[in-house]
């Protein structure tokens, strides 16, 4: 791949909503060109909700449900290139911050 050809890049959201995780494509050179790709809103069951309420204010076994929050956003990168019809391969761009604890 040059400097100048278009790669997809991915990234994940999710907030202090807790509600669940948000991933979109973008196609892109990195300077000039950028296209918009599939998304994809996956919610999160209210056991894990509960789970991450507690987990956020120091409660229950913090390093399972951060475990189960990786789990979870790896399931929507591989949903969301299952929908857009790519395959997981080298060369991917994938952005994550983490989870919002707080504002």
């Amino acid at each position: 791949m040059t400097d100048s050809e278009p790669c997809w890049a991915l990234g994940l959201m999710s907030g202090t909503s807790r509600d669940g995780v948000d991933a979109a494509l973008i196609r892109t050179d990195g300077v000039t060109f950028v296209e918009s790709g599939a998304s994809l809103g996956l919610p999160y069951p209210q056991p894990f909700r509960d789970r991450l309420a507690g987990a956020i204010a120091g409660r229950g076994d913090v390093a399972a449900v951060e475990r189960e929050l990786t789990d979870r956003h790896a399931e929507a990168v591989l949903e969301l290139l299952r929908q857009a019809g790519l395959p997981p391969r080298e060369g991917f761009v994938v952005g994550v911050h983490g989870h919002t604890v707080g504002h």
